[in-house]
C-alpha cells in the first residue's frame, strides 16, 4: 500500500491507497505529532510513501529519513517547469509551493478547462491554470485563523474569545468578538470576489472554481458556487509521484 503525505504549515493530511487506487484511510495530524509518530500506521502496512511538504528543506529532508529508516522509499513531489502538460509561469519554477503547483496540475487534469483554484489554509491561496495547460501565477494573503490570530496578538484589547456566532456578519457587530470574525470574514469574501474578478478578466471565458482547505465551506456562506476538491493536491501528488501499489 502506498502512503500519501500532504504536510502543510499547520497540519499533515495523510491517506492510505490500496492496490486497487482506493482510499482505505486517512486522517490528519499536526506537524509536531506527524514527526514524533513517522507514521500513521504500522510500516509493514506500507510500501512506498509520496509526499507534498510546505516545509523548510531541512525539515523535509529530516522527516523523510526518518520514514526511510522504516524501510519505506519516500517520493518527494518538487514544483517543476513542467508537469501532466502543465507549464509553470513562475519566474523561478522551482520556488513555486509544492501543494500549489498539484493543485493547478491536478485540476487541470481532472477539469481540462480554465480554473481558478483556492486553497483554504494557514494562508489562502488563488491560483490561475488555463485550459491550454499554462500556469498563469497566483496570489497569497493570510487565512481566516491568521487574521483573527494576528489581530488579536497585535492588538492587546481586541484579544478576546472568540465564542458569538453573529447572526449577520455582513451588518455592524455590538460586541468585539463578533466584530472580530464579521470583519475577517467580510475580507475573505472581498478577496475572493477580486480572485473571481481576475479570473474572469484573465481567461475571458467561462471557468471552474475549484476549492480545497479548511475553509472552503466559507464559499457556500457567502454565496459563491465550487467544486469542493478536498483531496486536490494528493491528485496532483500522484501525477508528479506515479507509483505502483503491488
Amino acid at each position: 500500500m502506498i502512503l500519501e503525505l500532504d504536510c502543510g504549515n499547520t497540519r499533515v493530511k495523510w491517506r492510505i491507497l490500496n492496490a486497487a487506487q482506493t482510499v482505505v484511510a486517512r486522517g490528519s495530524l499536526t506537524p509536531k505529532q506527524a514527526v514524533e509518530k513517522s507514521l500513521p500506521v504500522a510500516a509493514t502496512q506500507i510500501s512506498a510513501c509520496r509526499m507534498a511538504s510546505v516545509w523548510q528543506e531541512p525539515a523535509v529532508v529530516e522527516y523523510a529519513a526518518a520514514i526511510e529508516r522504516l524501510g519505506i522509499p519516500v517520493h518527494l513531489a518538487k514544483s517543476t517547469a513542467e508537469l501532466a502538460g502543465v507549464k509553470n509561469s513562475y519566474v523561478h519554477p522551482e520556488k513555486l509551493g509544492v501543494d500549489r503547483w498539484l493543485a493547478a496540475v491536478a485540476a487541470h487534469s481532472q477539469y481540462q478547462s480554465h480554473c481558478l483554484v483556492l486553497d483554504f489554509g494557514t494562508a489562502v491561496t488563488a491560483d490561475f491554470v488555463s485550459a491550454a495547460g499554462v500556469y498563469l501565477g497566483g496570489v497569497i494573503a493570510p487565512g481566516l485563523e491568521l487574521m483573527r490570530s494576528t489581530l488579536m496578538q497585535k492588538a492587546q484589547r481586541l484579544n478576546v474569545a472568540l465564542e458569538e456566532q453573529a447572526p449577520n456578519l455582513l451588518l455592524p457587530q455590538t460586541s468585539t468578538a463578533a466584530g472580530i470574525e464579521a470583519g475577517v470574514r467580510q475580507m475573505m469574501k472581498g478577496f475572493i470576489a477580486q480572485q473571481l474578478r481576475v479570473a474572469e478578466q484573465t481567461f475571458l471565458a467561462e471557468f471552474k472554481l475549484v476549492v480545497v482547505g479548511g475553509d472552503a465551506e466559507l464559499l457556500a456562506e457567502l454565496g459563491f458556487a465550487a467544486i469542493q476538491a478536498p483531496d486536490l493536491v494528493f491528485a496532483g501528488l500522484a501525477l508528479a509521484c506515479p507509483l505502483s501499489t503491488l
